[in-house]
């Protein structure tokens, strides 16, 4: 048992470099990468919903242009069928 217990604490202590150089390497990611990824995402984010919102509008503009030139058609013929 006690040479199980010298060999965890072995382990252990020869995984503390390790440790630490992932410490860093994940302080440094945070610290120069993923604040700006952050903002980059959120400026994305942003300008795909500006454009989805002008697709809505664009979109609703066609549909009032169409049910208007159906209008207009539709008086033409009636105009024209009353007239024969």
């Amino acid at each position: 048992m006690e040479d199980i217990l010298r060999e965890i604490g072995e382990l252990l202590l020869s995984s503390i470099p390790t440790i630490i150089a992932l410490l860093i390497v994940w302080t440094a990611y945070r610290l120069i990468v993923h604040t700006r990824l952050q903002q980059v995402l959120a400026e994305r984010h942003t300008l795909t919903e500006g454009a989805i919102e002008q697709a809505r509008l664009a979109r609703g503009g066609i549909a009032v242009y169409g049910r208007r030139e159906f209008a207009r058609r539709h008086r033409c013929l009636c105009d024209g069928a009353s007239v024969r």
